[in-house]
C-alpha cells in the first residue's frame, strides 16, 4: 500500500478518484449519499485546501495504483463548529 499526503488541493484527476471512492462508501447504507452530496464532499475538499490552516489530503493506493482509500484533515479554529467534539477527542 502506497499512502500519500498532500498539503494542497488535489488536481482534477486525483478528485474525480477521490470522488468515486467517498461515492462508493458513502452511497451504501446507512449512508446513503447521493450525487449532490458526492459533489458537497468535493468542493469541501478544494475549500478546505483553500481556508484551512494544517490542510491534508492523505490517500492510500493499492500495490496496482488504485486508490482504496482517503481522509482529509486541518487544524480547528478555536471557533470553529466542530470543536466542541474534536477537542475532547484528542485529549
Amino acid at each position: 500500500m502506497e499512502v500519500s499526503v498532500l498539503t494542497a488541493a488535489p488536481g482534477p484527476d486525483q478528485m474525480a478518484e477521490a470522488r468515486a471512492v467517498y461515492a462508493a462508501a458513502f452511497g451504501q447504507a446507512p449512508y446513503r449519499e447521493d450525487d449532490q452530496q458526492v459533489t458537497a464532499f468535493s468542493e469541501r475538499v478544494l475549500r478546505y485546501a483553500a481556508e484551512r490552516q494544517g490542510f491534508r489530503f492523505i490517500t492510500a493506493r493499492d500495490p496496482g495504483g488504485r486508490l482504496t482509500g482517503l481522509a482529509r484533515a486541518g487544524r480547528c479554529s478555536p471557533t470553529s463548529s466542530a470543536r466542541p467534539t474534536a477537542s475532547p477527542a484528542t485529549g
